[in-house]
């Protein structure tokens, strides 16, 4: 998904964020906090706190390239980590993927699946519902 996640539908206006010193993040993919500065974001790991839903491939070790709007809201096409059914509640997985929320906690929903998914690396729609 290089350069711009695709968005199905979309609710309200993203959150802008810049990506941390070192890192890089991928369109599509889930991100969380940094934890070192405000609105300041890397790549979601398995069942951490989701933030959002980046827009746009950004780049922490380029100022120029560092800015990344965050989806909040609406269904977008994200990446899943593997065999997700239609209507399951998803949680961040790794490496910014989408999976299902099986034990983890409902405090990390990401959303919930508008599409099934078979395989790791599949595209999947999901309706955010990052609370």
């Amino acid at each position: 998904m290089a350069n711009g996640a695709v968005e199905i539908y979309k609710s309200e206006e993203p959150i802008p964020c810049k990506v941390a010193a070192g890192g890089t993040v991928t369109a599509g993919r889930v991100v969380k906090l940094s934890g070192a500065a405000s609105y300041e974001v890397v790549t979601g790991t398995a069942a951490s706190v989701p933030l959002g839903v980046a827009m746009h491939d950004a780049d922490g070790n380029n100022p120029d390239a560092n800015f990344c709007p965050v989806a909040l809201q609406g269904v977008w096409r994200l990446v899943a980590s593997g065999a997700i059914d239609e209507g399951a509640l998803v949680i961040t997985g790794a490496s910014g993927k989408v999976a299902t929320i099986g034990g983890g906690s409902f405090a990390h929903v990401v959303g919930r699946a508008v599409t099934a998914s078979a395989n790791d690396n599949d595209p999947i729609e999901v309706l955010l519902s990052v609370a």
